[in-house]
């Protein structure tokens, strides 16, 4: 389970486990988990993401930590996460997306028409693998990966296409594939 400030619990064999900065993890804010095609775990924080791993088989937990560090940013939030076709995984976060190879971070930066630190709120991958990111004040980004990996706009919506705002909280995708987000004025 991750939460906001109070860091990540782990239930196993019947019991909790509570897991902070000084148990090992990058942040006591845990907002997203995500696991990859190489089945491991990570946890996706404020600051950086941790890797969750349990050592079988004597059942304890360590974590591997990575930091983001970006200039003149003290405090990053990420929010939720998605892997790539290239196994990256793509952060969204208070600083735009963010990219880590399983190494470092990287800002990542759609064009010229959009800053790089947008705030994007949440990352979702539907069926089609089309990528649907909720933005602040940019309304919602329809989004494929390109032949080399990298996240390209397909199309942009918001105000003048009929949506209630620009600034969407939070992203949903339906059994039906269909794509649901949030923001203050509505649904």
């Amino acid at each position: 389970f991750g939460s906001g400030y109070q860091g990540l619990s782990v239930w196993k064999k019947g019991n909790i486990q509570n897991f902070r900065i000084t148990n090992g993890i990058t942040d006591n804010t845990v907002t997203d988990f995500l696991r990859d095609s190489k089945k491991r775990l990570w946890a996706i924080g404020d600051n950086g993401i941790t890797e969750i791993i349990d050592q079988q088989p004597t059942d304890s937990i360590r974590f591997r930590v990575f930091r983001l560090n970006l200039n003149n940013a003290m405090d990053v939030k990420l929010y939720k996460a998605i892997t790539g076709p290239d196994d990256r995984i793509w952060i969204a976060g208070s600083k735009g997306i963010i990219v880590f190879d399983g190494n470092k971070f990287q800002e990542y930066s759609f064009n010229k028409a959009f800053p790089k630190a947008i705030s994007c709120n949440h990352i979702l991958k539907d069926k089609n693998n089309n990528i649907w990111i909720s933005t602040s004040d940019y309304g919602i980004f329809l989004c494929t990966f390109d032949e080399k990996g990298n996240l390209q706009i397909k199309r942009v919506f918001n105000l003048q296409d009929g949506l209630p705002a620009n600034t969407f909280i939070s992203a949903a995708i339906d059994n039906e594939n269909n794509f649901w987000s949030v923001s203050y004025a509505g649904v």
